[in-house]
């Protein structure tokens, strides 16, 4: 009885620590699992953001690629209007030769006035 008894002791023995080693094993099955669902969570929740993140910097990139556009455009105007005014500068010089050599006169103004046949001017 004393031999039967001793292994009964024994088998609860190891029963308790087959019980104390699944619960350790189920508490760091548990631990790993709260870590995944932690970062799927932070992973969602981060994919979440990266939407609106997404969305506003492509705003940001259209905006400023406008604004550069925007900004060539202003410069080429500027450019255009600059040669312009100076091909009308070149264009008045020479008219201005032209005249003091025929009977165009200019007023106030740098505007031609052409003279009539009895010599008074008129503005155009």
């Amino acid at each position: 009885m004393e031999l039967q008894r001793a292994r009964s002791n024994e088998r609860m023995e190891e029963l308790r620590n087959q019980a104390v080693q699944y619960r350790q094993a189920s508490e760091r099955l548990a631990e790993e699992l709260s870590t995944e669902s932690r970062n799927l969570w932070r992973r969602s929740f981060e994919g979440l953001l990266a939407f609106p993140k997404a969305v506003v910097l492509g705003v940001a990139c259209r905006t400023l690629r406008t604004g550069a556009m925007i900004e060539r455009g202003v410069e080429v105007m500027g450019k255009s209007a600059e040669a312009l005014q100076n091909e009308l500068s070149r264009a008045k010089q020479q008219l201005q030769r032209a005249g003091e050599s025929s009977d165009i006169r200019y007023d106030e103004s740098g505007g031609m006035a052409p003279t009539s046949a009895f010599g008074a001017t008129r503005t155009v």
